[in-house]
């Protein structure tokens, strides 16, 4: 159907190359415009000066079942046996609105609730202060066919600020980690491999440094829209 609705089309522009493969029996012309940062708008960005005391995990953007931020949360009691000081934080917008304090409840039940963290929305360009204070971010959705050819833009922003990222082991997403060496990719439907890939990067300031590093220069030296034009 897709396909066939856009052979009517004069061009298309889509994100991801896995996307332009799927139109290609449309027969109209495919541009893929990577969902890059445009860094001439982050000109007025302020990072931290610093990263947090405490190791921190931090998702940003909505939070909803469909991101598995439920299961975050029930690796959570993993993480914290291996690294007690440990915070995970969601940050942004809750879907349903009531989802923030299923969230605190669960985190309350297994007993983490002194290392789970919520708050709300920022202005988009203060918001990646306040995620650069993060050691890792979070990239993590649930399995379906949109979410398989996509890339989201929070990928990108957790790069430009220096977080080693732990994404879903999607084709698109894959392929930024890999290519780039700026982090590990998970199943984020099992709490197990999120607490596994999560104590395995923070217990390695080494490789958590390596990531960082590569995540940022990716930004400034590849995954930008000045380069994409």
């Amino acid at each position: 159907l897709e396909n066939r609705m856009c052979s009517h089309y004069t061009g298309i522009t889509v994100v991801t190359e896995t996307m332009k493969n799927k139109l290609a029996s449309s027969g109209t012309p495919v541009l893929v415009v990577d969902n890059v940062p445009y860094l001439k708008r982050l000109e007025q960005v302020q990072l931290a000066d610093k990263k947090s005391e405490r190791p921190t995990i931090i998702t940003s953007g909505t939070h909803s079942d469909a991101r598995n931020c439920m299961k975050a949360v029930e690796a959570l009691p993993k993480i914290v046996k291996e690294i007690p000081d440990v915070m995970m934080k969601f940050v942004g917008r809750f879907q349903p609105p009531e989802y923030e304090n299923q969230l605190a409840s669960r985190a309350k039940e297994l007993g983490v609730e002194n290392n789970f963290e919520t708050a709300g929305m920022l202005p988009w360009l203060d918001n990646f202060k306040r995620i650069s204070t993060a050691h890792v971010g979070c990239v993590f959705y649930n399995d379906n066919l949109n979410n398989r050819v996509t890339l989201p833009n929070r990928l990108y922003e957790y790069m430009y600020v220096g977080l080693a990222v732990l994404g879903e082991n999607f084709p698109e997403v894959k392929k930024v980690l890999e290519n780039n060496a700026c982090g590990e990719m998970v199943n984020s439907q099992d709490p197990q491999d999120i607490a596994d890939k999560a104590v395995r990067l923070l217990k390695d300031p080494v490789q958590l440094e390596v990531f960082t590093k590569n995540a940022r220069r990716a930004i400034l030296e590849k995954h930008n829209f000045e380069l994409a034009l």
